[in-house]
């Protein structure tokens, strides 16, 4: 028994210094569903979150409503845009949705990234395209059944969108591509 408490000691430890190195904060949750319309009701109209923003990735192939509770981005709501393969092997384990990923933004990606693959976690999707936005992934093999999103973007508070969710549904929000989410 020694042994096992001994080596949950020491991870612990690992992973608490893992998380002072890196400066981990919690940012947020993806949930993904082949229509932001059957979310909305849920985690906006009853739970009282307000829509904050929202964007489309024409390039990867997603629409996203961000939604805040107590003035702070808590959850991501996510659809497939028309065509897009982005979530067929997500919604083949997951027909009606679920969880898509967790988001922990660090100060220092690249320490993040270092001490990852340290301890035995395999990375991938190292991403330094935006010079505001980097990130890296775990997968849900070794990240205990959930997408790891590890980013390291500014924290400042974001700016409220203009438009009403149901523009952005309409694809009439910033950084759309004009396609109505069905």
């Amino acid at each position: 028994m020694g042994d096992a408490g001994t080596f949950q000691s020491a991870a612990a430890q690992v992973e608490a210094d893992l998380g002072a190195d890196i400066g981990a904060k919690f940012d947020h949750v993806a949930l993904a569903a082949p229509r932001l319309r059957d979310l909305i009701p849920l985690w906006v109209d009853l739970m009282g979150g307000e829509c904050i923003g929202g964007e489309d990735n024409a390039r990867v192939g997603y629409r996203t409503v961000q939604v805040a509770y107590s003035g702070r981005i808590a959850i991501e709501l996510m659809e497939p845009l028309a065509g897009s393969t982005f979530f067929d092997k997500f919604f083949q384990k997951n027909p009606s949705g679920g969880v898509h990923h967790i988001t922990m933004n660090v100060t220092h990606h690249e320490l993040a990234y270092e001490r990852l693959t340290a301890a035995g976690y395999t990375t991938f999707g190292l991403s330094y395209d935006n010079p505001t936005w980097h990130e890296l992934f775990v997968h849900p093999r070794i990240a205990h059944g959930v997408l790891l999103q590890v980013a390291r973007h500014p924290q400042e508070e974001k700016e409220r969108s203009t438009f009403s969710v149901e523009d952005h549904l309409a694809g009439l929000g910033p950084q759309s591509t004009g396609t109505p989410s069905p």
